[in-house]
């Protein structure tokens, strides 16, 4: 029985890679049915359901995977609904939950409470977090970009390129898609310090669909105010190509 629920886990998650939600959400209340996967299945199957246009029914995934969840973990399972509102723009209750994971012993929590106090309009404080983030986890790509973002919020621009370049030399063959949100911020940058060509070439890096979508919604043309409402209507989500769906949706 636990094989078989591990295997319909693997399949679930493999579906929700692969963007084909509905197969994902079946695999994985099928891997739930078994009882004995662990909490994670429930995150999985949340960011499902995030992703389906669902967050009701995500929000109440996540509520199940906190008592299935071993006490040293309850932690982990915080920062992750956290998660949920950042990227939903739920900024103030974000906050709120990535207090509770750090007491609870998620560090890492701390990158994403810093990058909901920048879309609060905290660039000062979310600095000061994520260094203290980067002096802890320096290989987090993502806290690269959101100290990045506070940086170029402050008008510190040349030494926001030296964090937004991390994501992208570090994942020349952008296997994973946090380059993309280094280049909204890096041409953005680069557009307020007179690089018109440096911009131009980071606008076209983004993939077509995304720059295509953000004109649908806004009808702008212009490359900078591209960049600006893509990173307003992504909200607090600066995460993998799956996910895109939960603002692209």
């Amino acid at each position: 029985t636990r094989r078989y629920g591990g295997m319909c886990a693997k399949a679930g998650l493999a579906m929700l890679c692969a963007g084909r939600f509905p197969e994902a959400e079946s695999w994985l209340r099928g891997a739930l049915a078994y009882k004995t996967v662990d909490w994670r299945t429930h995150g999985f199957l949340a960011e499902t359901l995030l992703c389906l246009s669902r967050p009701k029914e995500a929000f109440a995934e996540m509520d199940r995977a906190l008592p299935a969840a071993p006490d040293d973990e309850a932690g982990q399972v915080v920062a992750w609904r956290g998660a949920f509102d950042l990227w939903l723009g739920r900024y103030e209750s974000a906050v709120k939950r990535f207090d509770e994971a750090l007491l609870l012993g998620a560090p890492y929590a701390l990158g994403w409470r810093a990058g909901a106090l920048l879309k609060l309009g905290r660039p000062a404080q979310a600095l000061k977090q994520l260094d203290t983030a980067l002096a802890l986890f320096p290989r987090d790509l993502e806290a690269y970009v959101w100290r990045g973002e506070a940086k170029r919020a402050l008008g510190l621009n040349r030494e926001a390129l030296k964090d937004l370049n991390e994501p992208t030399l570090s994942d020349p063959d952008r296997e994973t898609p946090i380059w993309l949100w280094a280049l909204f911020n890096r041409a953005l940058a680069k557009a307020a310090l007179g690089d018109r060509a440096g911009l131009k070439s980071d606008f076209n890096a983004i993939p077509a669909h995304i720059r295509d979508h953000i004109r649908r919604k806004t009808g702008h043309e212009d490359m900078v105010k591209i960049l600006e409402a893509g990173l307003e209507l992504s909200r607090g989500f600066r995460r993998e190509e799956y996910k895109q769906a939960i603002w692209m949706g």
